[in-house]
């Protein structure tokens, strides 16, 4: 791709921890990092350092609230494994998440908010 350009981008998060809350007002309550953030919001936590700057080479790691578009709970054909999968939207776009049960606080439903520290993936569409 010759840049620069526009493009469209489809990312998936994956969460370490996923917190999940029916509204905001559970959100402001909750006690987590999440209360202080803006129900759609990202954050590029990996490409900068709180004390130091700028990371170089950045992490591809976010911290994001978003407001649950859609939900379904999966099993992967290979592993036997559920998994949550949630179409998100964040402040700028929108999210696949996709998150281990066992790593979920609350529960995920359509309507709903989730916030989440992630490792971040991306494929130009």
């Amino acid at each position: 791709m010759k840049l620069p350009a526009e493009a469209s981008v489809q990312l998936a998060a994956f969460p370490d921890r996923l917190y999940a809350y029916d509204d905001q007002k559970q959100m402001r309550s909750s006690g987590h990092w999440t209360k202080d953030m803006a129900p759609e919001s990202c954050i590029p936590s990996g490409t900068f350092h709180p004390k130091t700057g700028i990371l170089d080479p950045p992490n591809p790691d976010i911290m994001f609230c978003g407001k649950v578009q859609e939900v379904s709970k999966l099993t992967n054909s290979v592993t036997a494994q559920q998994f949550y999968w949630a179409l998100v939207r964040t402040l700028g776009g929108e999210l696949d998440v996709v998150a281990d049960p066992s790593i979920v606080t609350g529960t995920i439903k359509a309507g709903g908010i989730v916030g989440a520290r992630s490792w971040m993936s991306g494929r130009l569409k």
